[in-house]
């Protein structure tokens, strides 16, 4: 995940809460989780967008892992 994105994240987490000192860890973990809940949820989007219209199968979609979820 790029760095830059998270950086950019925990400081609005960090400005959010009111610029409180010693908490950096706990809002790059929490700007980490939510963006990669994010892109999941990104991806799922566009999946089944793909697969309504047609474009792909079920059998096509791939797990966040890069498997085929055909034979999982």
């Amino acid at each position: 995940m790029d760095e830059d994105r998270i950086r950019d994240r925990a400081y609005a987490i960090w400005e959010r809460e009111g610029c409180p000192d010693g908490r950096h860890e706990a809002h790059w973990e929490q700007a980490r989780r939510e963006l990669q809940d994010e892109d999941r949820l990104a991806r799922d989007r566009r999946a089944r967008v793909l697969a309504d219209a047609g474009d792909i199968g079920p059998e096509d979609l791939l797990h966040p892992s890069g498997r085929n979820s055909g034979g999982i």
